[in-house]
């Protein structure tokens, strides 16, 4: 009776379970089936009795799965379970975690196989989502960095604007930068990205320099953002913020040395005033020399062991020194300097050189300027010059990590646009092939898939254009500007079009640079004007240029609009990388075109900025080198399409 119960609990646990199963013989041919595998794999159960395990099993994984049944018929596994990708009847693919239990009989001979397949594509389409969002979340952490880094090197950049451009670009590397600011407060001093507001959902990292506390870094959501399931952040968001905060210090520390470094070599021009340094006095009338215990001591001797003269002097100049030293000290005898000043090597007691920072200054007859007596001092730079290698050593290695970092940066978004365009291919393929079998939501779905990734292939092209400004960029030449007006223009047709827009130009030069990043600036830049036009109005593009007044080796342009315009507190952080000042359904884009700009200008050594105080519409206006002529061609360019 126990027997009979037993079975019919196993056929209704057979016939009940939400699990695939399946009773097979060793070689594969199907004995029993349930409903569950029957709607998983859409055949009927006549269906299954007339096929074997090996037709619904993927090809590409039915050599792993045979290798497994013949060990598990062969004694050395009594089961196993693997993740299995499965061919239905009408050809899609499901994939399915499969257990397999070999019976045997009381000798141990093989007497069937029970096949459980569990439905797990909602695991593994949450497993591409959540390496597809990793993807794209390391993406952006990439280019804060770079972009950090960039920050970092720009020349004549200050400790305050580098803490004021990393608070605005903190934001976008963040799960949700629509709703994130950034402020970064170090020794009293604030710095806070626009619309931060302090909340509950902080990420906080402390500032230290020299090892004592000095400040934080820290990133906020507006209250309205929900935190996710383990709250608002994401473990490597706060790696980041870490990451970000040692850059700080370490530049900072930095900063703060090279400060250093020229207040001590400003105290050692006064100290030279004073005993410290070795005094020198050359009558020149008589030719008697006098050098200072200090002089001598500096070199390890005691004051009776040298004598006083220039055969003193000459004999313990390093050899390379010595014709560089007599010959500027005739000069500025002879009057052709105002001061005498230079570096040297002396020899010490025990053999080895001493740098020396040697100044002196000659008295004169007011008859005829005649020097009379030559005074000064030799200042020991052993200290200074260790200080200046270690900066410069540290510098260095700055730089080549930098240098590093932008490979990486280049390197990282050109691999990620294979398995985007792979998403892409494959989902409007499904949309091709299904799309009479597909309900509307399923037919939304696939465009917002193949919309995010075609946005996402947008960004990494972006990105990758941003990262060869530098790596990629051609050798300056000069580059006819109108030529390159005249080519953006080419490229801007379609919008020309459909806009009507009327782009007009004055008499351009010729630039020293790279034509096609010339071409590209003013493609970005009168693309802008066009996009960001009044509605039902035909926007006005004017592109001018003239000589900087602030600097004779520059030309000026500015590309003017009569656009919606920029609000002057946005003037300076529009051209930080993915900085948006309208939504992407009011227009569209990805945020680095003027960041592109910018750092192509500033590749050519030139700067970009707009203009205050415009009226109406908009004006950037950026600089670019001279060449040696200007553009033979005059005159206005109507961009309006017919």
């Amino acid at each position: 009776m126990a027997s009979e119960d037993e079975a019919a609990l196993f056929r209704t646990t057979f016939s009940d379970s939400p699990v695939g199963m399946t009773v097979t013989t060793p070689d594969g041919c199907v004995r029993a089936v349930n409903p569950a595998l029957c709607r998983l794999l859409g055949y009927s159960r006549a269906e299954f009795l007339t096929i074997s395990l090996d037709d619904v099993i993927h090809p590409d994984d039915l050599p792993h799965s045979r290798e497994a049944l013949r060990a598990l018929v062969s004694g050395t596994h009594t089961s196993w379970a693997a993740e299995r990708r499965c061919l239905r009847k009408d050809g899609k693919t499901v994939w399915a975690r499969v257990t397999v239990v070999l019976e045997r009989d009381a000798d141990g001979t093989p007497l069937y196989l029970r096949t459980y397949l569990e439905d797990i594509g909602h695991e593994v389409a949450a497993k591409r989502a959540l390496r597809e969002s990793e993807e794209r979340r390391r993406g952006k952490e990439l280019t804060c960095l770079f972009e950090l880094s960039r920050m970092i090197e720009r020349p004549g950049i200050g400790i305050e604007d580098i803490l004021r451009e990393t608070a605005w670009l903190l934001p976008s590397a963040f799960l949700h930068p629509d709703s994130a600011g950034a402020r970064i407060e170090l020794e009293g001093a604030e710095f806070a990205s626009s619309g931060f507001v302090a909340s509950r959902w902080r990420l906080r990292v402390p500032l230290e320099l020299f090892g004592e506390p000095a400040g934080f870094i820290e990133v906020c959501y507006r209250e309205e953002q929900p935190p996710a399931d383990s709250g608002p952040f994401q473990v490597e968001e706060l790696a980041l913020l870490k990451t970000v905060a040692r850059r700080l210090e370490d530049v900072v520390e930095r900063y703060r040395a090279a400060r250093r470094l020229r207040v001590s070599e400003e105290r050692f021009a006064l100290a030279a005033r004073g005993a410290n340094d070795g005094i020198w006095d050359w009558d020149l009338t008589t030719d008697e020399v006098m050098l200072s215990p200090r002089w001598k001591s500096m070199l390890g001797y005691d004051q009776d062991e040298l004598t006083d003269a220039l055969a003193t002097w000459d004999a313990l100049l390093r050899p390379d020194d010595k014709d560089a030293v007599w010959e500027s000290m005739s000069h500025y005898l002879a009057g052709d300097s105002d001061i005498y000043e230079g570096e040297s090597w002396l020899r010490h007691k025990d053999g080895h050189f001493v740098p020396v920072l040697t100044r002196g200054f000659a008295l004169r007859r007011e008859s005829d300027g005649a020097a009379q007596r030559f005074t000064g001092t030799i200042t020991d730079l052993t200290e200074l010059k260790a200080v200046e290698a270690s900066l410069h050593e540290a510098i260095g290695e700055l730089r080549r990590s930098n240098q590093e970092l932008e490979q990486f940066a280049y390197v990282a978004s050109h691999d990620l646009q294979e398995p985007l365009r792979m998403v892409a291919s494959y989902t409007q393929l499904l949309a091709r092939r299904y799309s009479d079998k597909l309900d509307q939501d399923a037919q939304d779905f696939i465009g917002y898939a193949v919309d995010g990734a075609t946005r996402m292939q947008e960004l990494i092209q972006d990105l990758l254009a941003y990262s060869r400004v530098t790596t990629r960029g051609a050798p300056s030449t000069p580059v006819d500007a109108r030529g390159a007006l005249d080519e953006a223009l080419i490229n801007l047709e379609p919008a020309i079009a459909e806009s009507g827009a009327l782009v007009t130009a004055d008499d351009l030069p010729t630039v020293l640079g790279d034509r096609t990043q010339v071409v590209q600036v003013l493609q970005n830049l009168i693309g802008n004007s066009i996009k960001f036009r009044r509605p039902e109005v035909s926007p006005h593009v004017h592109l001018s240029a003239q000589a900087d007044p602030d600097n004779d080796n520059l030309w000026m342009f500015q590309v003017a609009d009569d656009g919606i315009g920029i609000d002057p507190r946005h003037a300076e952080h529009v051209f930080v990388v993915f900085r948006r000042l309208h939504g992407r359904q009011e227009y569209p884009g990805t945020g680095i075109g003027l960041a592109l700009c910018k750092r192509i200008v500033e590749r050519h050594g030139g700067t970009i900025w707009l203009q205050p105080d415009v009226a109406e519409g908009t004006t950037v206006s950026f600089t670019l080198p001279k060449a040696e002529s200007r553009s033979s061609e005059e005159g206005e360019t109507d961009g309006r399409s017919g």
